[in-house]
């Protein structure tokens, strides 16, 4: 509206300038007498004068309509950046509340791995205290039995030299302050052992039920049966100055030196013979490690099956045996046919012994043949849908991952599909150099080279070996018979 009034006055005033000029030109017109064209020179100067007012409106529209446009887009570009302003800060927010969801849930976390770690370690602590006390009780039965059998003892020495030497007093004393088991001050401890075993005696209803139970857990007989294996052949060790004895019985003796001679025949490189002595040692000894090296001997020989069924009982009797899980974990990549246990088995080593890195590079291998199985088994499944081209990229992939000669074998057969024999030949030849004996690469090969007609020799050199393999093989007998014919 401002603009609009300063317009109206400018204009006025420009009027009356205007209308000043035409009174001076008027006096001027009319002061020169006898020149011709006087009101025509007003008409001309009335016209300019309307022309100066239609410009001068014009301009003046056109400044009202800019300033106009001026203050809309300032009113714009004000509510853009309000708007602006809002969404940053919701995003703020937004991101504040992710990073406290974060915090409380790094923190939970935390405290769960802590009560975890806290139930593990009271865990492991409570099975070590029942391993020590159940250590304790077999320890007091053997000295219970050893008691019965030689109660009626009557030699003279001191100590007795005609029988294992029972607990005393001083070692017994030493046994219970090594498992930690808590003693009443109001009994000695005679009495606590004597109570102890007249409950065993009381248990065993004077039938010996406990010593049948040793005989089915170590293959023990009665020790009061003539002729068979007393108790005294168990691996009795008896507490000697807070020392465990390291005498061994002749049955481990045995197992001992069958499982040395083992390893002396390995060194060799016997490794059947090695077997045989390994065998014979988990007979009379079964070890977590002789299990352990007759998986190796296995796996040397390529027996992959006998070395991972090896390696299992190997962790049954000890499931911290670096080397079981290692053996297996090599047994099962040489068999391919269950990659994620060796990669569990490899897992577990590398925790064992984390610098290991022979188990290192293992693992990489077993990650890449497992994503090249994967892109394999996609491969199949395209194939078996018939989408040769997209089957074709899948086998690439798993070639590239981890090349096989199955891989670089089905996809010649995919090239072969599309009829690129050229393709397909060079994949079967790739494929023999990783394995010699694989039937379906020489049959492929036969086949593009067939088709190719270029090297009809080769073709039929293939055929012959793909027939040693499978004699009975009609598409391989048809092939040979039209080669035949074709070289005349």
């Amino acid at each position: 509206m401002k603009a609009e009034e300063e317009m109206r006055a400018e204009q006025s005033k420009e009027r009356e300038r205007r209308q000043a000029q035409e009174d001076a030109y008027y006096m001027q017109a009319k002061e020169r007498e006898g020149r011709q064209g006087v009101e025509e020179a007003i008409k001309q100067a009335k016209e300019r004068a309307a022309k100066l007012d239609k410009m001068k409106m014009a301009k003046g529209k056109e400044a009202v309509k800019q300033a106009k446009e001026r203050a809309a887009k300032e009113a714009k570009d004000k509510d853009a950046k309000r708007e602006e302003g809002v969404r940053l800060d919701q995003q703020d927010e937004r991101v504040n509340k992710l990073i406290e969801e974060t915090r409380l849930l790094r923190e939970e976390l935390e405290r769960e791995t802590l009560e975890r770690k806290e139930g593990e370690k009271k865990q492991n602590k409570k099975i070590d205290s029942l391993a020590h006390t159940l250590d304790f009780g077999i320890r007091l039965f053997k000295d219970y039995m050893l008691r019965r059998q030689y109660s009626s003892c009557r030699c003279s020495m001191h100590p007795c030299r005609c029988q294992p030497q029972i607990l005393g007093y001083d070692q017994r004393v030493k046994l219970l302050t090594h498992f930690e088991l808590p003693k009443d001050d109001d009994k000695d401890l005679d009495n606590i052992l004597d109570a102890s075993y007249s409950s065993l005696e009381d248990k065993s209803n004077h039938s010996f039920e406990a010593t049948e139970f040793f005989e089915q857990q170590n293959g023990e007989t009665d020790p009061e049966n003539e002729g068979g294996t007393t108790l005294l052949d168990l691996n009795y060790e008896l507490f000697e100055d807070g020392q465990e004895s390291s005498e061994m019985t002749p049955t481990n003796n045995e197992g001992t030196q069958a499982k040395e001679k083992g390893n002396a025949y390995f060194k060799e490189q016997k490794f059947e013979k090695a077997i045989e002595c390994y065998s014979r040692s988990i007979v009379l000894l079964p070890t977590a490690a002789t299990y352990g090296n007759r998986a190796m001997a296995y796996i040397e020989l390529n027996k992959f099956i006998e070395a991972e069924k090896d390696c299992t009982d190997a962790l049954k009797i000890d499931d911290q045996y670096f080397k079981a899980y290692a053996r297996r974990a090599m047994a099962r990549t040489k068999l391919g046919c269950d990659l994620q246990g060796a990669l569990d088995d490899v897992r577990v080593a590398l925790r064992l012994e984390s610098n290991n890195q022979e188990m290192e590079k293992l693992y990489a291998k077993l990650v890449s043949m497992k994503a090249a199985t994967e892109a394999k088994e996609e491969g199949n499944t395209l194939f078996k849908h018939k989408n040769f081209t997209d089957a074709i990229i899948s086998y690439s992939r798993s070639i590239d991952r981890f090349p096989t000669a199955v891989a670089y074998s089905n996809r010649a057969m995919a090239y072969l599909m599309l009829n690129k024999p050229k393709e397909a030949e060079n994949d079967c030849s790739k494929a023999l150099k990783i394995d010699d004996q694989y039937f379906k690469a020489y049959a492929r090969r036969a086949i593009a080279r067939s088709k190719l007609g270029c090297n009809l020799e080769g073709a039929f050199g293939d055929v012959e070996v793909a027939l040693k393999f499978e004699p009975d093989n009609l598409e391989m007998k048809k092939l040979q018979g039209k080669l035949i014919r074709e070289l005349g």
